[in-house]
Parts: structure tokens; sequence; C-alpha cells
């Protein structure tokens, strides 16, 4: 089936603002388990890093970790590896299909792919525009996994150009997942890159367990129901102000086995209606939920934590641009006083 407002339950949990008036809200929707999606294709895109910066124990275990992770993939979809360094190195030239044979040649070319040394220097955001692909299809889901510390040697100037250019390029076209492990992991700009590309940052304490997180990871995205989402809330109370996050661009895509969640705030707790809607390939989709307050769960200071870092992406995107740093401190503005780091900034 292709998703319906039926096929979906929402649940609401809400907080006063801590800095200002109003409060913050989070809608979490999950689709129902009884329910039989059609999926739409995916093509993963599996980026390894190993510069001089991954030791080599944990370059290992990047690798074992899709070596195992592979068999999770769906019949239709397709796959690629790519190991950089000072290079890339490639799979194959295009992505391959979902298929026994191509598995065990995957495996083969991970099992020979050697770290590359104490002189494999590279930097991940300058080579952004070659390991990350952009000439894919629109219609299908587009994953890409980035098994990387997010190390950089470039200047504050270059890392905008950089991931900014590559954002703008990518206009949402593919998901980035970041999974780091460990210690000496630049988290922050792993993290801004990620939510900017409609993915998320996973973090591994130790490298044993990147293996489970890559698992879950791909669990829960392997079976995508709708892309292009966005968000619209309509109040019949002319006094109700209501803000969303995340901005289009930037919301994931639609999975069977994944939370969807929108955040939001409101001046007051009178009930709204949120629409959703997506795209099946050509097809378009609604999903509409009446929203109350009044059995709703009492959130914490994280729903205003995430807010706030969804908010500030705003300012990121605007630095991007034009390269003003009075974005940066915009941002700062937003993001201190909740002990949240700020990408970009010296201190």
């Amino acid at each position: 089936m292709i998703a319906e407002s039926d096929h979906f339950s929402a649940t609401v949990e809400y907080a006063p603002r801590r800095f200002l008036s109003g409060y913050v809200f989070k809608i979490t929707f999950n689709p129902k388990s009884d329910i039989a999606f059609k999926r739409i294709r995916q093509n993963y895109f599996f980026l390894v890093d190993r510069s001089n910066s991954i030791s080599r124990s944990r370059y290992f275990y990047n690798k074992k970790a899709i070596s195992s992770s592979l068999a999770l993939l769906q019949p239709g979809d397709a796959f690629n590896i790519l190991i950089f360094d000072g290079r890339v190195t490639r799979l194959s030239d295009r992505p391959l299909p979902f298929a026994e044979d191509n598995l065990a040649l995957a495996r083969d070319f991970l099992d020979k792919q050697g770290h590359g040394g104490h002189f494999a220097a590279t930097d991940l955001y300058a080579s952004l525009g070659k390991i990350i692909p952009h000439d894919v299809s629109e219609k299908e889901v587009n994953t890409a996994i980035l098994l990387s510390d997010g190390d950089t040697y470039l200047t504050l100037e270059k890392q905008r150009k950089t991931i900014g250019r590559w954002t703008m390029r990518n206009k949402g076209k593919v998901a980035l997942f970041s999974l780091a492990s460990g210690r000496g992991n630049n988290m922050p700009l792993l993290e801004l890159i990620s939510t900017f590309n409609k993915g998320t940052l996973i973090y591994a304490p130790t490298h044993e367990e990147v293996e489970e997180k890559l698992t879950r990871l791909i669990t829960t995205v392997q079976n995508p129901i709708g892309k292009k989402m966005r968000a619209t809330a309509i109040t019949g109370d002319p006094q109700n102000l209501i803000q969303l996050q995340p901005k289009n661009m930037r919301f994931p895509e639609l999975y069977q086995n994944r939370p969807f969640v929108v955040w939001g705030t409101t001046n007051r707790l009178t009930p709204f209606t949120l629409f959703l809607q997506g795209d099946y390939y050509d097809r378009r989709f609604d999903i509409k939920k009446k929203i109350s307050f009044e059995a709703a769960q009492n959130g914490t200071l994280s729903l205003e934590r995430e807010w706030t870092r969804l908010l500030a992406q705003d300012h990121y995107e605007q630095y991007f641009i034009d390269g003003k740093i009075a974005h940066l401190e915009a941002a700062k503005q937003l993001l201190s006083p909740l002990n949240l780091p700020v990408p970009l900034l010296k201190p």
C-alpha cells in the first residue's frame, strides 16, 4: 500500500520554552506494523575513510561491519563501496544490483583493500564531491553511509565552501548518514553535514560496536515508503503561531521501520491539523493528523535542545551561502545557552 493517514499513529510531547514564551513540541509518526507498504528502490553508497587519522583496527572493524550488513539489502536495491584516502577506490563504476554474486564480489573487494598507511592523508570535506555521488535517480532513494572521523585540515573558509557547495548541489538527492566510533572524532561537523542532508550522526563508543550500529541503521532504513517529504500546520485559531522544523528541504525520507519526527513551537496549546505530504515515485500522498495537546506527554529539556539545533541550521545555511561570520555568531547565541556545540566557529 501507499502511505495514508490511517497507516500511522502520532504521539505528541511538549514542554514550556526555557528562555522564551510559548511551547516546544515533538510529533512522532510511527507506521503501523500490520500495513504492507509498497517500498521504493534504494541505492546504497558505503564510504570508508582509510586515511592516516583512522587507526588500522578501526578501519578493520568498519570493513567488517559493511561486509556483514550487505545481506540486509533488499531485492531491487543496488550498492557501491568507495574507499578513500588521497584517492578514491571504487568497487564498481556504477552501483551493483543486490545479488549473491555481487555480495561475494564486494566482500572480496573489502578484504583486499588495506589501510592507507602513515602517509595516506586526505581531507574528507575537500573530497565530498568525489566520494558522494551526484548523478543519481531522483525517483529512487539514495543513501550514503560515511564511516569516518570527520578530521579536517581545511581552513574555516574552505570548509564553508566545500561543505556548502556540495550540500547545495546535492539538494537532498542523497541522504547522508555518518557513523563515527571511539575517540578523536569531529562530531559537531559530522552531525551538521548529516542533518543538513536528510541523515543523522550515529556514534559507537568502541570500534567493535560499529557492526551493531550499522546493522541497526540499515534495518531501520531498508524499506523507504516516501520521499520529498513536506509538513504543513493548519490552525483555526488566528492567534496560534506555529513554526515547524526541519525545513522541508531537510526532512528525511519516510521509512516503514523508522519513526518520522516533526518538531515545532507554538504560543498556544490549541489543536491544529498537521499535513505530511510525500512522493511514492510519481504519485503524491497525504497524511493528515489532528494534533491535540490534551493527552500529550510532558517533554524534557531535550525537546528544546533539538529544536534549537534545528533552528540554528537556518543560520548555517546562510553562512554557507555568503560566508558572513555573523551567521555563526547568531547560531552561537542559540546554541551556547543550552551547552550545544557550535560547528565551524573558532573559540
